[in-house]
């Protein structure tokens, strides 16, 4: 959003969903912010964390033509948080977060994955 020629962070990702999950990862893909704040986003960050916990782990930086990203690492016994945020010369903007944390598990067959959106 710019005003008076103020610019600002960007706006949160339109969507976010999961699209792919197995025994240690998840993948999710986002669509860009309805608002740059003003400026270019330069790139995307994801960030996870325990269901159980405060802390905030980052993922990845992605070049702001990525909006695909496996979230790699994950323990099928525990439920993960994830979000994501643009970034602009600014600085990173707001996130979008999963509403309900994804637990990592082997898929019982290709015809089963299933698609979440935020």
């Amino acid at each position: 959003m710019t005003r008076c020629g103020l610019t600002a962070v960007p706006g949160p990702p339109g969507s976010v969903r999961l699209i792919g999950i197995t025994d240690d990862s998840v993948t999710i893909e986002w669509t860009g912010p309805t608002s740059d704040g003003g400026r270019p986003v330069t790139r995307y960050v994801v960030e996870r964390r325990d269901a159980h916990q405060q802390t905030w782990t980052h993922v990845a930086s992605l070049p702001v033509r990525t909006t695909v990203c496996q979230v790699t690492g994950l323990q099928s016994n525990m439920s993960y948080f994830i979000r994501v945020a643009a970034e602009n010369d600014e600085g990173v903007g707001f996130y979008r977060e999963f509403i309900e944390p994804v637990r990592p598990m082997r898929p019982k067959s290709t015809h089963s994955l299933f698609f979440l959106t935020y």
